[in-house]
């Protein structure tokens, strides 16, 4: 009798103090495969907000229409081809620079409840250069992890050099 009213004491504590028992929303950090780049500037793009490219085609026209600066796009379509787009999705996020010289990049992506949460650390040092710039970060996640997203918030974290 006493294990009985144990157990229903402690079922009817987890019900009182949800905080005690596992959570659902609890922070997951997703695996992901973090690429960056500096495309060409323009104002026009829309920057400061994650885009969601779900398959190759897309990226592709993403690719066309933010073209990278310096290099060729060959290492940015190897790691994401034909093939990946298959179970994964990417994610991209572009931010305007003052300064070449700023830098961006993926951090991690971290799945709270319905809420994905792209982290980049963004690196601007003390004496730049005078050119606006573009950074691109693109995110690579398995698309059946993100089923249930209704919300992407990219966050950046300024870092210090030494931290860079």
């Amino acid at each position: 009798m006493k294990r009985i009213l144990i157990v229903v004491l402690l079922i009817f504590a987890s019900m009182i103090f949800p905080s005690c028992s596992p959570s659902e929303n609890e922070p997951i950090t997703l695996e992901a495969v973090m690429l960056n780049y500096r495309a060409v500037w323009t104002e026009n793009y829309e920057y400061d907000t994650p885009v969601l490219i779900d398959s190759f085609t897309k990226y592709e026209k993403f690719l066309a229409d933010h073209p990278e600066q310096t290099l060729s796009e060959e290492p940015l379509t190897m790691e994401f081809n034909e093939t990946y787009f298959t179970d994964h999705w990417v994610y991209a996020y572009v931010k305007s620079e003052p300064s070449g010289s700023n830098q961006l990049s993926g951090e991690k992506a971290v799945l709270e409840g319905s809420t994905l949460k792209l982290t980049m650390a963004h690196f601007a040092p003390e004496i730049g250069t005078a050119d606006m710039a573009a950074r691109v970060c693109l995110f690579g996640i398995k698309n059946d992890l993100l089923k249930d997203v209704k919300t992407v918030k990219g966050e950046i974290q300024e870092k210090e050099k030494s931290n860079y």
